[in-house]
């Protein structure tokens, strides 16, 4: 662990933690009190454990999927880069993403970029809701197991094919957005 710390200001430098639940991660980031970036790599050959330590740490409906799923997205080996400002509260909320690598055999590609509106909701001077655009490719050498990633039930079939997801959504936080997904198998 290689971290410093001045005022507001922060700088990870390094921190690696291996056989975490089975998983290897490393992650490097900076926080400037206001806005951070966040890069990473988790390999691991079963995602079980590390789904529970990550849903116990950060409890939300994406790490209930997660954890749903930790059997169907294993092994994982997956690189990404995040980027976070705070908020209206004082949280951190995320800005953009960019996702690669695979998880139980599905190639992904993602990326998430958020646009804050310039004008304010309250007097706090805080940034309005902000637009999100996400584009997603996921590409797995059988259709079902990717079905099966997604939350979706599958027969027991053999030998099915290959399967292939392109996803658009864009919306605004904290309402509904609009998506398109496209497949084939």
């Amino acid at each position: 662990l290689k971290l410093e710390k001045t005022g507001k200001r922060a700088q990870l430098d390094e921190l690696k933690v291996t056989g975490l639940g089975g998983a290897d991660v490393a992650l490097q980031g900076k926080w400037d009190g206001q806005s951070g970036d966040m890069t990473g790599t988790i390999d691991s050959k079963h995602l079980d454990a590390a789904a529970a330590l990550l849903h116990r740490l950060t409890p939300g409906r994406m790490t209930d999927l997660i954890l749903a799923r930790a059997a169907d997205l294993s092994p994982t080996h997956a690189r990404f880069s995040a980027h976070g400002r705070l908020g209206p509260q004082n949280n951190v909320t995320l800005s953009g993403l960019d996702l690669t690598g695979t998880a139980g055999g599905t190639k992904i590609a993602a990326k998430l970029v958020s646009k804050t509106a310039p004008v304010s909701t309250s007097s706090s001077n805080s940034p309005a809701p902000a637009d999100l655009d996400l584009v997603a490719q996921l590409d797995s050498p059988d259709a079902l197991v990717l079905l099966r990633q997604l939350g979706i039930s599958t027969l027991p079939l053999q030998a099915f094919g290959a399967g292939h997801i392109e996803i658009t959504a864009t919306g605004r936080t904290g309402t509904a957005a609009g998506a398109q997904a496209t497949g084939g198998a």
